[in-house]
């Protein structure tokens, strides 16, 4: 993994007392003792708490396009991926959905936008916006190119794909919650994922 810029360290610390504390009740001293450095180093490279949360924004809105799975899928381009994925077995899904459970709910900076967005959607909206943008509304684009793929190949009954994707999806959703309140609970997430898949197949599937 690449060693982080002194610049990317010093957001990357704030972002984690932002979302511990909230934006307020956390000094350019505070981040600055948590980076290891002096008030007056972190002020070389932003000049105040608000560049910083505004740096934060734009690193994210930067990296949040570059990773924008749904913008870059065209099955129609990629007759390698759509047959696989319409050959996926039951199995396979449940390790696509557990794996996307994974990182999103439990990857470091997931979880951290996640929690910085809920304690500061008051002042500043545009987290939570980035964050469903990315995290959810993404996600669902994808899937339901996903579901038209397999209606098309006759793996899921006819229906809505949209629809679908968000029924799909909905229980990872939720349980991103259910792990942020007692990340303990996680295996229990994980199976409650794992039976959500199986029972949804049972209604839409048509194609082993």
């Amino acid at each position: 993994m690449a060693e982080m810029s002194t610049k990317d360290l010093y957001l990357m610390e704030a972002m984690k007392l932002f979302a511990e504390y909230g934006f307020s009740a956390v000094g350019v001293t505070e981040i600055a003792k948590a980076v290891g450095c002096t008030t007056s180093a972190l002020y070389k490279h932003y000049q105040n708490k608000q560049a910083l949360i505004d740096a934060i924004l734009d690193k994210c809105r930067v990296e949040f396009k570059q990773n924008m799975k749904a913008n870059r899928v065209d099955f129609s381009r990629d007759p390698e991926l759509a047959e696989k994925l319409s050959n996926i077995d039951e199995q396979g899904q449940i390790d696509m959905m557990k794996g996307i459970f994974n990182q999103i709910a439990f990857g470091e900076k997931p979880k951290l936008f996640r929690k910085l967005a809920l304690i500061e959607k008051s002042g500043h909206p545009e987290l939570g916006s980035l964050y469903n943008d990315h995290y959810i509304l993404d996600q669902i684009n994808y899937f339901t190119k996903m579901f038209t793929l397999w209606i098309e190949k006759g793996v899921m009954i006819e229906g809505n794909p949209r629809a679908m994707a968000i029924q799909y999806l909905s229980p990872v959703t939720l349980l991103f919650t259910f792990v942020d309140n007692e990340p303990h609970r996680g295996e229990e997430a994980l199976e409650i994922i794992e039976q959500h898949v199986k029972q949804f197949n049972k209604v839409y599937r048509k194609k082993w």
